[in-house]
């Protein structure tokens, strides 16, 4: 999406959306709320680069993929220790 296509969906001037990029100049809270629904992000997340919320549900989930491995492992361990001797540990 191009700046000003983005300025337009957002409701302000090109100019003033320029200004926030080239001199640091930090919208409304208004219009950061629609920017972030515009985006599909938080405003925390324009903010800091980082949703809390996001990072902890990301946490979880590479914390259930960690397990999932494990359990996976030890899975295969079983099923392997079946095959060779025909019958469970």
């Amino acid at each position: 999406m191009r700046q000003d296509q983005f300025a337009a969906l957002v409701g302000v001037p090109v100019s003033t959306f320029l200004g926030w990029i080239h001199y640091d100049r930090i919208p409304d809270a208004r219009t950061a709320c629609d920017m972030a629904t515009a985006l599909g992000v938080s405003v925390e997340y324009l903010i800091r680069g980082a949703d809390r919320e996001n990072v902890k549900t990301r946490l979880n989930e590479l914390q259930m993929r960690k397990t999932m491995g494990r359990i996976e492992k030890q899975v295969n361990h079983i099923q392997s220790e079946i095959v060779r001797n025909g019958k469970p540990l």
